[in-house]
């Protein structure tokens, strides 16, 4: 499964990214703006250990690499959740820095989503931000997200406390 974008593609993750995702992954700018699952510094291991787990589950493709001119610079996906939220997957992804503020992940999120509403006949998609990225909240609204809230000094990331931005995107918002 692969989904192109006017300056995008995005595609299964394979072995042979590792070179680029190392190359974009490891910045302590990037991993500042995700959760702590996303190491930094980002090394070999990781790769490894990414790129392993992606190509064990080869049957359905929550989760895509983002490549722009042959090279991957970043990715994009959803997880799911259980109980009551099991028809309420979260949307994550992150983009190397140099692609930052280009509209890159506004184009890919606004391809992204009506995949992952069909891929996971989910009701509803949820996202979050840390209160310093703004620009993320930008991204989301641009794909059609709403901002529903802030709550207040919900995250610890590197010893500092930070605001949680959530914002939902109701399937037939997005359809």
């Amino acid at each position: 499964m692969e989904i192109e974008t006017p300056r995008c593609r995005l595609r299964p993750w394979r072995p042979e990214d590792k070179t680029d995702l190392l190359r974009h992954a490891d910045n302590p700018k990037v991993a500042q703006n995700l959760s702590d699952v996303f190491p930094s510094p980002y090394t070999e291991a990781d790769a490894d250990g990414w790129l392993k787990a992606r190509a064990a589950d080869e049957g359905s493709c929550t989760e895509f690499a983002i490549e722009i001119d042959g090279e991957v610079v970043g990715g994009i996906g959803v997880v799911a959740r259980d109980d009551v939220l099991s028809r309420t997957p979260a949307v994550g992804y992150w983009l190397s820095e140099s692609y930052w503020g280009q509209g890159y992940m506004t184009e890919v999120l606004r391809a992204f989503v009506p995949y992952a509403f069909t891929a996971t006949d989910c009701h509803r998609l949820e996202s979050w931000h840390y209160g310093w990225n703004p620009g993320s909240g930008r991204v989301l609204e641009k794909a059609g997200f709403q901002l529903e809230g802030c709550l207040r000094e919900r995250f610890c990331k590197n010893g500092e406390y930070t605001d949680g931005l959530m914002y939902g995107l109701l399937r037939d918002e997005a359809m």
